[in-house]
C-alpha cells in the first residue's frame, strides 16, 4: 500500500500539474478545456507492459515487438496507451525505485497503473520452440481483476509474426469493448496471408505442377514409344490390336504433350514467388 501511494503521488504531481498550470495561466487552454459531454467520452487507459521474453528471443525483438504492440492499441481512439517505458519516462523509475519504495520494476509499473487509473492492463511473453515463435498475450480487467482476453499467435519467422500482430491484438481486445459495452471499433488490418505464406504456396504449387509435368511427359512418352515398337511394328499382332493400339498411342502422346507443356506455367509460378518477396 505505501509503495502504491508512493507510485500514485509521484505521478499525478508529474502527469497533472503541469496540465492544472497550463490551465490556470492560459485563457485559451482554458476556453479549449472539454466540456462535461466530451468529458464523457474520453478514451480508456489502457497500460501495455514490457513484452517478456525468453531466452532464446533476442531483446531487440521483444522492445521491437512491445513498441508495435503499444503503437496498434494506440490506433483505437477509445483506447489511450501507456507502455512501461512511457511510465519509466515520467516518473524516472530507474533512478528513483527507492524513493518511490519500488523494489520490482514490474510491480512498480502495476501499482502507478492503478494510480492513473488504467481500466486494462495488456501483458505477454514471446518464447520461441522448435525454431516457431509463440507470442502469448493477455487483457485484464483492473476492475474486476480478471482476465477477460487471450490470444497466442504462433509464426514461422519474424516477418510473420510482425505481420500477424494487428490481428492478434485486435482479438485480444475484443473483451475490452464487451466490458465496456461499446461496439467494437474497426480499424484496417493487413490481409491474413502473413507476408510470407502466399509466396510460399506459390513456389510450392509451381515445383509441384513443373513436376508432375516433367513425370507426366517422361511416362507417356516412355509408354508411347514402348506401344509402337512392341505393338503396331510387330506384323505378327492382328489388325484389330494394331488398331486399338494406334488410338493408345495418339492418347499417350496428347499427355506426354499436356505434361511437357504443363512444365512452363509450373516454373513460372515459382519464378513469380520469387519476385513476390
Amino acid at each position: 500500500m505505501v509503495r502504491m501511494v508512493a507510485c500514485g503521488l509521484v505521478v499525478v504531481s508529474v502527469v497533472c500539474a503541469p496540465r492544472a498550470w497550463a490551465g490556470a495561466n492560459d485563457p485559451e487552454a482554458a476556453a479549449a478545456a472539454p466540456s462535461d459531454e466530451d468529458a464523457g467520452r474520453t478514451a480508456e487507459r489502457v497500460l501495455v507492459m514490457d513484452l517478456k521474453g525468453g531466452p532464446e528471443v533476442a531483446g531487440t525483438l521483444t522492445e521491437t515487438l512491445g513498441g508495435l504492440l503499444t503503437a496498434e492499441v494506440a490506433r483505437r481512439e477509445s483506447f489511450e496507451s501507456i507502455s512501461g517505458e512511457d511510465i519509466r519516462n515520467l516518473v524516472a523509475l530507474e533512478g528513483q525505485k527507492q524513493a518511490l519504495g519500488c523494489e520490482d520494476s514490474s510491480t512498480c509499473l502495476a501499482e502507478i497503473a492503478g494510480a492513473l487509473g488504467a481500466r486494462f492492463v495488456v501483458f505477454g511473453r514471446l518464447n520461441q520452440v522448435g525454431g516457431q515463435y509463440i507470442l502469448q498475450m493477455s487483457l485484464l480487467d483492473a476492475s474486476t481483476t480478471q482476465v477477460i482476453g487471450r490470444r497466442v499467435l504462433k509464426a514461422p519467422d519474424e516477418r510473420v509474426l510482425v505481420d500477424e500482430l494487428p490481428h492478434a491484438v485486435a482479438d485480444v481486445l475484443r473483451p475490452a469493448f464487451a466490458a465496456l459495452g461499446t461496439e467494437e471499433e474497426k480499424v484496417a488490418l493487413p490481409d491474413r496471408d502473413g507476408g510470407g505464406a502466399l509466396p510460399t504456396v506459390m513456389l510450392g504449387s509451381g515445383v509441384a505442377i513443373a513436376a508432375a509435368g516433367v513425370v507426366a511427359a517422361v511416362a507417356a512418352s516412355g509408354s508411347a514409344a514402348a506401344l509402337y515398337y512392341l505393338v503396331l511394328e510387330q506384323k505378327s499382332v492382328s489388325p484389330d490390336a494394331r488398331y486399338a493400339g494406334r488410338y493408345a498411342w495418339f492418347g499417350l502422346l496428347g499427355v506426354a504433350a499436356i505434361g511437357a507443356v504443363a512444365v512452363l506455367p509450373g516454373a513460372a509460378l515459382a519464378a513469380a514467388s520469387w519476385a513476390w518477396e
